[in-house]
């Protein structure tokens, strides 16, 4: 009988850039760029933090060799992230770690809900709504009871 070996088309991977000892400033545009040979299916780029993924930075996008990212970080600290591009066959991370630093711009924020003439009974399930300006990252949410915290979360500022 007749049988086949069938090769799957490897995707090698290498990070060029961020690479290792970059400092990228939270809320920038900054090229994330990588080389494959036999690409061809999209790639997942995703942020990492002392060898842990942290989150997808894009889950899918084509194999092109660059990416424009507004930075964020995943963290309050600011170092020890990497990048990592993966294939189907293939991951590759940033060779060293690099720095992401707050921005230095000032992060306005509005509260619009709950306002001064909100009243909210037991078992509402109300929205909190605000905007931000030149706000980069994750907002921290606290609700204060007779100015003690009883609650706080923490959600992704898009």
């Amino acid at each position: 009988g007749l049988f086949g070996i069938a090769f799957r088309n490897l995707c090698p991977i290498a990070i060029l850039a961020p690479n290792g000892g970059e400092r990228w400033v939270e809320g920038t545009i900054q090229d994330i760029r990588w080389i494959s040979r036999g690409c061809e299916e999209p790639v997942t780029i995703s942020l990492v933090r002392n060898g842990e993924y942290r989150r997808p930075i894009e889950s899918s996008t084509a194999d092109d060799g660059h990416y424009s990212w507004r930075v964020a970080r995943s963290d309050p600290d600011s170092t020890g992230y990497a990048i990592s591009v993966s294939s189907p066959t293939d991951v590759d991370w940033s060779d060293a770690p690099f720095t992401i630093a707050p921005s230095p711009l000032p992060c306005r924020i509005s509260l619009l809900e709950p306002n001064a003439s909100s009243v909210w009974r037991e078992g509402d399930s109300p929205a909190i709504v605000w905007t931000a300006e030149d706000c980069f990252g994750d907002v921290r949410i606290e609700w204060l009871f007779d100015g003690q915290r009883r609650t706080a979360w923490t959600v992704r500022n898009n």
